[in-house]
């Protein structure tokens, strides 16, 4: 863990966690959703599929996802356009649907959770800390994540990107968090391994922002906006919060 000795500026009361990459490892659960779905906006062709999803971020040599990409960070809707420009054959609202359902039925086989997520769920939720879930993933398919890994008891508060509370690095699923349980945004926790998570933070105010390396993000990309950073959420219980 870096910055050993930051706390949080006040009592944390919510945690607003990032999904891919925070709480499951991203490439073995999104690898083959976003084979599926490339596939389909390539009318079946597998060339084609493979050249929508290198031009967006996958990696050829080892099939994981370039930090900062579309297919590591981006929304549904923003994929959809970039490989309709790739040659895909349909409008952006159709193709937008279409993913959201696909990604959604493969994501919810291939989900992998990291170990230990249940535990520290329990632990939180003990605590009487309010959970939240904030993604740039669809609404239905972060739901569907929380039933498949047993810990959707414990997170009163799911927003992805077509929640109306927009997507992030904007500061809105924070600031619907915050509303929804009358919370300030200084004792907010947000949790994720992206940029964008840490920047939504930034500008939401959050009391303390929280980079994990366990997805996408590097130290490098992280630290700009992170109060600490930590390998993952197995050193959960070394930050100081109280």
């Amino acid at each position: 863990m870096n910055h050993h000795n930051v706390k949080a500026r006040q009592p944390v009361r919510g945690i607003l966690f990032d999904k891919d990459g925070t709480l499951l490892d991203f490439t073995p659960t999104w690898l083959p959703a976003y084979q599926a779905g490339a596939l389909f906006a390539a009318g079946g062709d597998e060339a084609k599929a493979r050249h929508m999803m290198v031009s967006t971020g996958l990696d050829e040599q080892t099939d994981d996802f370039a930090h900062g990409s579309l297919l590591a960070s981006a929304t549904t809707d923003q994929i959809a356009e970039a490989w309709i420009a790739l040659g895909a054959d349909h409008s952006a609202a159709q193709l937008t649907s279409l993913l959201d359902g696909i990604f959604a039925e493969q994501t919810a086989i291939s989900s992998a959770p990291f170990p230990g997520l249940y535990e520290l769920i329990f632990e939180l939720s003990e605590k009487d800390i309010v959970l939240g879930l904030g993604t740039n993933d669809g609404e239905g398919s972060a739901k569907e994540f929380l039933k498949t890994a047993n810990i959707d008891p414990f997170f009163s508060f799911v927003a992805g990107y077509d929640s109306g509370h927009g997507g992030k690095p904007a500061p809105g699923m924070i600031l619907a968090f915050c509303d929804a349980h009358d919370l300030e945004p200084g004792s907010v926790m947000v949790v994720g391994d992206n940029h964008c998570d840490l920047e939504m933070g930034r500008a939401a105010d959050a009391g303390f922002v929280v980079g994990v390396l366990s997805g996408n993000g590097t130290h490098d990309e992280l630290a700009p906006f992170a109060d600490v950073i930590i390998s993952g959420i197995e050193e959960f219980s070394l930050l100081d919060f109280d």
